[in-house]
This record gives C-alpha cells, structure tokens and sequence, in this order.
C-alpha cells in the first residue's frame, strides 16, 4: 500500500525509512517474529497475574468440555464448540476477572490492568524510541 501511494517503504518489519523528510516505519503486532494479535502481547504482560491464572485452568476445561469446530466438517445444533479466537475470548475472561470489568482492552490499559513494564513489549518500545528519535533529529 505505501509503495502504491509513493510513500518511503521499509524493507522488512521493525525498518525505520525516509524519504523526503517523511518517515514510515513498520510494526507488526504482536511482535514482528511471533504470531498472534494485540490481544495475545496484552495477556503476555500479565503473565503471572492470578487472575490470568485463573483463566488459563478455564480455558483448560474449555478444551476438555467442548469440541473444536475446526476438526467438524458440519456445524451441529445444540453443540458448544470452543472459541473460534481464543486470544480475544482469553482477554475478555481476564477482563471479566478484574475487580471493575471493563469491555474494551483500550480502557483497560487506561486502568492500568496491563504491566507497561513487562519485557514482552520491549519490541515495540524500541521500534517506537527509534521512530521518535528520528523526528528529534529533524
């Protein structure tokens, strides 16, 4: 899309570019080498949280309890079927698990239900250090 729209395109995730004094930096969550979603880097800084204990031993009975639709080449009626995304169902089963439920991650890290310090977004602090660094250079 950036190289569609003539824009300085980086080479490989985490790469800071220019061109023009614009910058485009590229970051892909929730860490340029490893699967998953927002959700999954989130959970990750509450490693250890007895809530997240709590909903890890759940999420265990889950997949003991329930089938996997994906194994099921038709969907039954009045069958339960384990979540189809279990990063988001885990985030909201955390969330639920918080003295003030909040339904939204964003309000959450507000609240400061997630450790900012956790070394498991040390990525993307960095990525985003270099980013501003190159605009207190200009």
């Amino acid at each position: 899309m950036l190289r569609k729209n003539n824009q300085p395109t980086p080479d490989a995730p985490g790469e800071i570019v220019c061109s023009n004094g614009l910058y485009t930096g590229i970051f892909i969550m929730p860490g340029n080498a490893e699967e998953g979603m927002l959700e999954d880097l989130c959970l990750k800084t509450v490693i250890g949280h007895p809530v997240l204990t709590c909903v890890d031993e759940y999420f265990l009975c889950l997949k003991d309890k329930l089938d996997n639709e994906k194994t099921k080449t038709t969907k039954e009626t009045c069958k339960y079927y384990y979540p189809k995304n279990e990063a988001k169902a885990k985030m909201h089963a955390f969330l639920a698990g918080m003295n003030k439920f909040v339904p939204s991650l964003g309000i959450a890290a507000k609240k400061g239900y997630f450790n900012f310090e956790s070394e498991s977004l040390n990525e993307i602090k960095y990525f985003l250090q270099n980013l501003m660094a190159k605009f207190e250079d200009k």
